[in-house]
């Protein structure tokens, strides 16, 4: 029995992500084990996938105050080698009380556990590699911040990317005070025994790749990974509310509805775990879908259950935008959902992969968080309208847009713009109208999955060349 070991956060599209690479990697090696070790505060997003066989998730109680997300991350960048000896600590009590369990072989870490995933290895005698979630160029952006910010860059203008264009300075990450940590992880990267990255070779040119090689060369694009099984399943016991109240839980909700819409007709929202749009940029999108007349599934939650809307990289003086309109409980105007009646589904929770894999779902429109992105590319082949709000997700809505050609970006600036309802109603017109955006997701769904078809597909082939890997001697 062979055993990896996976070292993560609780983000929830990184935790997502490592499911999935542990059920593929699992399906290439059926003698393999893995245990992914993440932090208390992912409990309930692991109770749908703990049963997956050869699949263990073990939860830490790792810096301060135990397993705070935004709290952990500060302190791996200011303390990586005390968390590292917590990872191991931690490691080693879950090993000695599992009995049959073998040594861990490899410590993967995702792309934030480049400062602390290789003290783990190195103090444990095993490799160790880092698995990137995100797309090759958030990575490139983020090896080239230290020599952006000494040449004096002001973060008001442009910054030319080699081979992929101009971003502006929102898509810099929202780096803040952390660019010193962030650099000092892509230094890291090249004291580890190679990278995986959820991201297709051939979206980049070649001198490009090459680059990036002679930085790391031990380097595989895996492709998008699909959907972990079982992994749309929403942790018992919260449930999804819905404006149809007489029926119960969201499989048989939405399910039924979406059965009951034309091919392609219908837009799907979901704005992500972690972050929501203001008000006032909420009722311009709702105002929006009523003009166009589509029908609507939106996941949202009601509005003083999340926090305020806030973007990182907005500075201490942000002040959200007044919205001059009542709303109700969800942040949407008043007498909005009687208009639409039938046409609009509003639920807290929503099977986000049932949703995108179904034939009447025509249009996602989301936070352009990569784990959604991929999601609807292997499930769907359907076109994106991107509202991207932090971190990587301006850059992720500029490569929809630029490079994969499945959609447009509603803007780049959230900080600095708003949502305006007749833009947005003429955004998704082209795009639901204009056949090109489909036709190049759906052949973009095409050629992924023949990367994962079977043993023969090439992300397959890749994951078992990495297994081969990391058993030589």
């Amino acid at each position: 029995m062979v055993h990896y070991a996976f070292l993560t956060f609780s983000l929830p599209g990184h935790l997502t992500c490592m499911v999935t690479l542990a059920e593929k990697l699992i399906k290439v090696h059926p003698d393999l084990t893995v245990t992914i070790y993440t932090i208390d505060a992912a409990a309930d997003k692991c109770a749908p996938i703990k049963a997956m066989p050869g699949l263990n998730i073990v939860t830490l109680k790792l810096g301060p105050n135990g397993g705070n997300v935004k709290e952990l991350f500060t302190y791996s960048l200011e303390q990586p080698a005390q968390l590292a000896d917590d990872v191991l600590l931690g490691i080693k009590n879950d090993l000695s009380s599992r009995a049959g369990v073998t040594y861990p072989s490899v410590a993967v870490s995702n792309q934030y556990g480049s400062t602390w995933g290789r003290q783990v290895a190195a103090k444990m005698g095993i490799k160790s590699y880092i698995f990137m979630p995100s797309p090759m160029i958030v990575w490139t952006v983020q090896m080239l911040l230290p020599q952006v910010y000494a040449s004096g860059f002001d973060r008001k203008g442009f910054l030319e990317v080699p081979h992929y264009g101009l971003l502006n300075h929102l898509q810099l990450l929202d780096m803040g005070g952390m660019v010193d940590g962030l650099a000092e992880q892509c230094r890291l990267a090249q004291t580890h025994d190679g990278m995986l990255i959820n991201d297709q070779e051939e979206t980049y040119d070649s001198h490009y790749i090459a680059a990036l090689k002679e930085y790391i060369p031990n380097v595989r694009f895996i492709g998008y990974l699909p959907p972990a099984t079982d992994f749309s399943k929403p942790p018992a016991p919260k449930q999804a509310q819905s404006t149809c109240p007489e029926v119960q839980g969201p499989e048989s909700l939405v399910l039924p509805w979406l059965d009951r819409q034309g091919p392609r007709s219908v837009i799907y929202i979901a704005m992500g775990s972690w972050v929501h749009l203001c008000k006032a940029d909420q009722v311009e999108l709702a105002f929006a879908l009523e003009k166009v007349g589509r029908p609507v599934v939106w996941t949202i939650k009601k509005y003083n259950e999340t926090v305020p809307y806030r973007p990182s990289h907005a500075g201490k003086d942000y002040k959200e935008r007044e919205c001059k309109v009542q709303c109700d409980e969800y942040g949407l105007p008043e007498g909005w959902l009687d208009r639409m009646g039938d046409r609009v589904l509003i639920v807290e929770w929503a099977p986000q992969t049932t949703i995108l894999s179904h034939s009447s779902t025509g249009l996602f429109i989301s936070h352009c968080g990569w784990n959604s992105l991929t999601e609807c590319v292997s499930l769907g082949g359907i076109p994106i309208v991107g509202v991207p709000i932090f971190t990587d997700q301006p850059i992720n809505a500029h490569m929809l847009e630029h490079k994969l050609k499945i959609g447009k970006n509603l803007w780049s600036n959230p900080t600095e713009g708003e949502l305006d309802r007749h833009l947005v109603a003429d955004t998704i017109y082209e795009v639901m109208g204009n056949q090109v955006f489909a036709e190049n997701a759906a052949k973009l769904k095409r050629h992924n999955d023949r990367r994962w078809n079977g043993a023969s597909g090439d992300s397959m082939k890749k994951l078992k060349e990495f297994c081969d890997e990391v058993e030589s001697k």
